[in-house]
């Protein structure tokens, strides 16, 4: 018994084009990963930014901080100004994934459900693909 994708009872794609709308989700799914954790790490870059320049002009490496031999050489006070600095960049990013993620349910919630009037033909494939 084959199995069939349906939107409303009617199948979404025909059977012979299951492989290459899997592909086109998990490619896109990729792409968009990928433009997103980039989006999102420069945002924290630029948040972060300002109080990066300010450890530098006191003398402190912010290399230095990721190998915790460093974090001995440092005051409390220091450490803690530093993990605010960490926390509070992440807190924004995660506030934009967050508003991201309402913006993608959104969309989601409007886009039209059903199907096309007619199937689409191979030719009007090819021609979508190239334009």
């Amino acid at each position: 018994m084959r199995t069939r994708s349906r939107v409303h009872g009617i199948p979404a794609v025909a059977w012979q084009q299951r492989g290459i709308i899997t592909s086109g989700i998990q490619f896109f799914r990729t792409i968009g990963g990928a433009i997103g954790t980039g989006l999102m790490g420069m945002l924290f870059n630029l948040l972060i930014q300002p109080r990066i320049q300010h450890l530098r002009a006191i003398g402190i490496d912010p290399a230095a901080l990721l190998e915790p031999s460093a974090h001995n050489h440092l005051s409390p006070d220091m450490m803690h100004s530093v993990q605010d600095m960490i926390s509070g960049g992440l807190l924004s990013v995660f506030i934009a994934m967050l508003a991201f993620a309402c913006l993608q349910l959104l969309a989601t919630a409007l886009m039209v459900r059903g199907r096309a009037g007619a199937p689409l033909t191979r030719a009007e494939a090819i021609e979508a693909m190239a334009a």
